[in-house]
């Protein structure tokens, strides 16, 4: 296994702490459980799932435990626990998110041995929350081992 998915996620995991520490924006604290849904390629499969989010602090950094169930081409229960900044956002209370973390990801194909896995992604994405406290998000997450889906594309509601 090579060590550069392992130095790319240490990397990205000092620009969100250092984004967090010096970005001059107070988040208002945005927790809560919710659900997601959308696909993942490399395994092509179509994913439902979970997700908590606790603020850590006063500031942007929150904690995104996650687990998806994916379907079609196989079957799929992957875990995600993720460290996001939620950056500045505007009026309309959009504001997009960065994140790193780490994923275990097990997978029973079609035709074939299961396997599991752990890796490293990142994740990005848009984050909105209404005046009438209805909070929707949209995220790609990208993983950095090749023995990891490609990446996923969720949009999910919190609750």
């Amino acid at each position: 296994m090579s060590h550069r998915p392992t130095a790319l996620g240490l990397a990205f995991a000092t620009l969100i702490l250092a984004l967090a520490t010096f970005h001059p924006t107070v988040a208002r604290a945005e927790s809560g459980l919710g659900w997601h849904g959308g696909f993942m390629l490399e395994p092509d499969q179509v994913v439902l799932g979970a997700q908590a989010s606790f603020p850590i602090g006063e500031k942007m950094l929150y904690f995104v435990p996650q687990a998806d169930f994916g379907f079609f081409n196989g079957t799929s229960f992957n875990v995600h626990a993720d460290m996001q900044a939620r950056l500045g956002g505007d009026d309309n209370g959009i504001r997009p998110f960065v994140g790193v973390g780490g994923t275990w990801f097990g997978f029973d194909p079609e035709d074939g041995d299961s396997d599991n896995t752990f890796g490293v992604n990142v994740v990005a994405g848009l984050w909105t929350q209404k005046t009438t406290g209805k909070k929707s998000f949209a995220e790609v997450m990208f993983f950095l081992d090749e023995d990891l889906p490609d990446f996923r594309l969720v949009i999910g509601r919190m609750f």
